[in-house]
């Protein structure tokens, strides 16, 4: 009897797919009355493919959200300039919007942190900021950028990752995008090989930036590896340990004096965590091995930080101009800034150059916000980095007086550590202030704002069971 209602159902479900093969067979020789081409199968179906998407992001918006961030998260340079850009705001939009339909329908609670108060003040003011802005095309372009970046990471991200499920499918896009950098990475250094003392270069990716986007997809190998479900997990630590030592390859081939910073920073905290320790230990071991088997790859480096390359001016590698131009147009221009993304055009007279197209980055974030927006400009762009700092913290806190094993203790764990590394990088990073990577660590320290309260609730309850039984 049961053999027979399986064989049953599995009759109807080949009739309905039939039906369905049908139907589109139908419809696409009618999509081909009406747009006669040769194409039009092709484009038929992918209409198709385009609005059965649409349909699935629409009933579950954390799909646009994943897809979304990883456009966004991919390297300039792996895709076409402009189509990255427009897929980047296109996607954006989307995400957004499928997001507002489903809070409407479901009536779902929208979470609003003190960073995103704080950011929409500070697009407020750098909305104001226009009316004397040195360039204002250029100020309009980085307003649209800053408000991108509020939408998909201090705004949406929060919103959108809610609960486990959605927390470990955030880490395995992150993942996704740290073996597409990876694998481009390993094609490039087979195409073009590595000579000792040059600074390898992904594509036209800065040499920091590619480093620094290395280390951060880092959270999503090693989360995935860590703390999704146990199947094939002797696998996933054998690719995690590739990761990491690939990590460590391209780090110190780039020559990026800062990443090679970050990550030993990143190291180090990762030892203070008991959940993070043990990667640590193998990163360090397999950091020793490159060292003892390949010293000719940390050549460029080593030369860099000793100031014997050639583009090493200085062990800031000659930022402390750029800082001193930039600290004479603060001088100047103290409580309104020259206007908001005009610094790099703004400071040329100071470094006697004249004035130029390109914009020239003073290679601080916080000199250069201060110097765009003045005084309450800075204030409010240095507010947001706190309020997040001190919501992360709040929420340890939280947490760790739940359980002290909670399950998303590990979360604070790889976060802080990456944080802290990223972080040394970017006080003297050139176009951080606006970088998505900056926004994307904002974001993580937001996300356990927003997080359910489920294994909260499970695990306070099962405490005070333990202490009642007692």
């Amino acid at each position: 009897m049961r053999q027979q209602s399986i064989f049953e159902k599995n009759r109807l479900i080949r009739a309905e797919v039939a039906l369905l093969i049908g139907f589109l067979s139908v419809a696409a020789a009618m999509f081909g009355l009406i747009y006669p081409s040769s194409y039009a199968p092709l484009l038929f179906l992918g209409a198709v493919a385009v609005t059965v998407v649409f349909i699935m992001w629409v009933i579950k918006p954390v799909f646009a959200f994943y897809a979304a961030m990883f456009v966004v998260m991919l390297p300039v340079g792996m895709l076409p300039l402009e189509i990255h850009s427009n897929l980047n705001r296109a996607l954006t939009v989307v995400a957004l919007g499928v997001w507002l339909l489903a809070v409407l329908m479901k009536r779902q609670r929208v979470y609003w942190s003190g960073t995103a108060i704080a950011m929409v003040a500070f697009l407020i003011w750098s909305l104001i900021t226009l009316l004397w802005a040195y360039n204002f095309d250029w100020a309009k372009t980085f307003i649209q950028v800053y408000l991108l970046r509020f939408v998909l990471f201090i705004f949406l991200m929060p919103n959108c990752v809610r609960t486990k499920k959605t927390l470990d499918g955030m880490f395995i896009s992150l993942a996704l995008n740290g073996w597409v950098l990876i694998a481009f990475s390993v094609y490039m250094l087979i195409q073009n090989g590595f000579t000792p003392g040059s600074r390898f270069k992904l594509l036209g990716v800065n040499e920091n930036d590619a480093s620094t986007l290395i280390l951060i997809t880092l959270l999503g190998v090693l989360w995935v590896t860590t703390q999704l479900y146990q199947r094939k997990r002797i696998i996933k630590i054998i690719l995690a340990v590739i990761y990491l030592l690939l990590t460590i390859v391209f780090v110190f081939a780039s020559g990026s004096r800062g990443s090679a910073i970050s990550l030993a920073i990143t190291l180090i905290a990762f030892l203070i965590w008991r959940e993070t320790r043990s990667w640590s230990v193998i990163c360090i071991l397999l950091l020793c091995l490159a060292i003892i088997f390949f010293p000719s790859l940390f050549v460029t480096t080593i030369e860099r930080f000793l100031l014997q390359a050639r583009d090493s001016q200085s062990l800031l590698g000659g930022r402390e101009i750029l800082w001193k131009a930039a600290l004479e147009m603060i001088r100047d221009h103290p409580l309104g800034g020259v206007g908001i993304g005009n610094a790099g055009l703004a400071i040329q007279p100071y470094l006697n150059i004249g004035n130029r197209l390109e914009s020239v980055s003073a290679h601080n974030p916080i000199l250069v916000i201060w110097s765009e927006t003045g005084l309450f400009g800075i204030l409010l762009y240095i507010g947001i980095l706190v309020s997040a700092i001190i919501e992360f913290a709040k929420q340890y806190i939280r947490y760790q007086h739940i359980n002290i094993d909670h399950p998303y203790i590990p979360y604070f764990a790889f976060v802080s550590s990456v944080f802290l590394g990223y972080m040394a990088s970017w006080v003297k990073g050139g176009g951080m202030e606006m970088a998505h990577s900056y926004f994307f660590m904002l974001a993580l320290l937001l996300i356990p704002f927003g997080l359910d309260d489920g294994a909260s609730v499970q695990l306070s309850n099962s405490v005070n069971l333990g202490d009642q039984q007692k």
